[in-house]
């Protein structure tokens, strides 16, 4: 990790790496301009909610190769590095055995350790990111069916859809009401 540090702070001294607690974290996040981050969950989420402009920075796993594709989807505003942008790469796709997604990712991440051609593409995107002078926030895309809605509040919509799902079944409606009450 030092080294990760200290190479970022060469690159340019406002980029700190590191680890915190979930609280302390919240509290640097909403001092940030932007933030740089692989594609994952909550990260995502807490920089919507906070409304902090995010750049994905390249997949590292399947998983994430899937959720940048999903959160094209979902939002606007947002600007990612895909494998997409270089030659000889690309990005992960659906439903391939878990053994031969993990082998492609690491594969990739060997090239582009080894291949300095692509590093430096890499680092002048980060770079033309950390030097603007405004950013958007994310924002969600409209849908063309106005009858469909992106949640994005993930727990209480299953938890709302369980009691819903519940609730219609009548074999425990009698059961719910006297739990209620």
């Amino acid at each position: 990790m030092k080294i990760v540090r200290k190479k970022a702070r060469d690159l340019d001294p406002r980029i700190e790496i590191g680890t915190s607690y979930h609280k302390d974290f919240l509290k640097e996040l909403s001092s940030c301009k932007a933030l740089l981050t692989v594609p994952g969950m909550s990260i995502v989420y807490e920089a919507f909610a906070g409304k902090i402009p995010l750049m994905f920075i390249l997949p590292l796993n399947y998983t994430q190769h899937r959720q940048l594709i999903a959160y094209k989807k979902i939002f606007k505003n947002f600007e990612y590095v895909s494998w997409e942008n270089f030659e000889g790469y690309r990005t992960l796709p659906e439903k391939i055995p878990e053994e031969m997604a993990i082998s492609e990712a690491i594969n990739m991440g060997k090239c582009f350790f080894s291949d300095a051609k692509t590093r430096i593409k890499f680092r002048k995107e980060i770079i033309n990111f950390l030097t603007k002078q405004k950013y958007e926030v994310l924002t969600v895309k409209k849908h063309n069916n106005r009858n469909q809605k992106i949640k994005i509040d993930g727990a209480k919509e299953i938890a709302e859809d369980l009691v819903k799902e519940i609730l219609r079944a009548k074999t425990y409606k009698k059961h719910i009401k006297k739990v209620i009450k």
